[in-house]
């Protein structure tokens, strides 16, 4: 997700004609524009009109690259691994190991990294999606596996022509790590095991010097709702007592998205 310019707060609550859902959850997304990671956890719980309203919904340069990243990432070992099924029912030339592996390389380059944040900040991702990311690389990996080993045993494969068998290690690696990633499930032992405990660690991540600065700007802003009489005392009050983080799951529950609707 891209970072966005940071906005005040108040000249929010100064439009307002009237303070409802939607106005909450836009205050508390503006109010994480500091902190992109949260904020995308929090867009993910949140009513997309509130995302709509404050971001207009127009995908950033850098969200798009990325984008094009994943599915370049999801396509080349598919690519391959065609490639490879082709050489297998037509018999032209050579084995073609050495292109389906670059493709898978290239995926690699995407997956790796990926592996390296999930790491670092480990996320809950939903179990449907866990499953069909990992079958467009578990399919071509064994496909083009498959198709090699057979060439080998059936005499197909000719070592002084076609390319090194080394050249399915990048593709056994990717196998193992969508195998494992599927074994593992939707969530790793040490991490958040939902998408609320996705926001939540995102917030205890966040500098502390910009968690004092986010509060306060949203306090000030409570009170200025209060003041203007568009929310009352006891609501501004069960707002400002609220986490970072909880403020529209707190005042305006009935906001959450399908992504993880209440219990």
């Amino acid at each position: 997700m891209a970072r966005v310019s940071a906005r005040p707060l108040n000249p929010l609550v100064d439009e307002a004609d009237t303070w409802g859902t939607d106005e909450w959850w836009r205050l508390e997304l503006r109010s994480f524009d500091d902190a992109p990671n949260a904020q995308l956890q929090l867009a993910m719980l949140g009513p997309k009109a509130a995302w709509t309203t404050e971001y207009g919904g127009r995908p950033s340069v850098g969200g798009c690259l990325q984008t094009l990243a994943y599915i370049v990432a999801v396509a080349a070992p598919t690519v391959g691994a065609a490639w490879m099924l082709r050489w297998f029912f037509v018999d032209e030339g050579s084995l073609p190991l050495v292109f389906a592996a670059v493709m898978t390389l290239v995926s690699l380059l995407v997956t790796v990294p990926d592996l390296v944040t999930e790491a670092r900040r480990p996320r809950a991702i939903a179990m449907n999606v866990v499953r069909r990311v990992s079958l467009v690389h578990v399919v071509p990996a064994a496909v083009t596996i498959a198709i090699t080993l057979s060439a080998v045993a059936t005499g197909r494969y000719d070592a002084e022509v076609d390319a090194s068998l080394l050249w399915l290690l990048p593709v056994v690696a990717d196998l193992v790590i969508f195998i494992v990633k599927w074994v593992r499930g939707s969530a790793s032992k040490n991490g958040p095991q939902n998408p609320l405990e996705n926001l939540e660690w995102s917030v205890r991540e966040i500098d502390d010097s910009v968690k004092l600065r986010i509060r306060a700007a949203r306090d000030e802003a409570i009170r200025r709702l209060e003041s203007q009489n568009k929310i009352d005392h006891d609501t501004a009050t069960r707002a400002l007592e609220t986490e970072l983080g909880q403020l529209a799951l707190t005042l305006a529950p009935e906001g959450r998205s399908g992504f993880y609707p209440a219990q």
